[in-house]
């Protein structure tokens, strides 16, 4: 039976190098040579027998994690999927939303500036100017 129950083996298999396996294979490796190190072995060339079995070890117990992880989470989807099909009035349906329903109007920021700066040209003369001014004091605030 092992960690895994037998409704677990219609799974399909996880990869040989997945995630966990590499992973936990570089961390066996790394173990051996910290074993070596400690022991004040030569790093990399004693004991190339034990790296290989650590490093081996590693990518056995990472590629079994991963299946047992595979597991676990087809078995919340199968029980999540399961309370959806049980209660759908729950989860109806809803109507895409725009973007724009979303999030606020966009007013640039120069259209909120401009017709202050054109305030500010009639309060100077009293009288509408002309477009030249206008664009040289547009220019002043930029």
């Amino acid at each position: 039976m092992g960690l895994i129950p037998d409704e677990g083996r219609v799974l399909p298999p996880p990869a040989l190098l997945n995630r966990g396996s590499v992973q936990l294979g570089i961390l066996g490796y790394v173990s051996a040579l910290l074993h070596n190190g400690f022991n004040r072995y030569p790093v990399l060339r004693a004991g190339v027998h034990r790296q290989i079995l650590f490093t081996t070890v590693g990518v056995f117990l990472g590629y079994h994690m991963t299946k047992l992880e595979n597991y676990k989470n087809a078995k919340k989807d199968r029980e999540l999927f399961d309370y959806m099909k049980r209660h759908p009035e729950l989860f109806a349906h809803k109507e895409p939303r725009r973007v724009g329903e979303i999030t606020e109007a966009f007013h640039p920021a120069k259209a909120r500036i401009i017709p202050a700066m054109f305030e500010v040209l009639l309060s100077r003369n009293g009288t509408a100017t002309a477009p030249h001014d206008f664009y040289a004091l547009v220019n002043e605030y930029q």
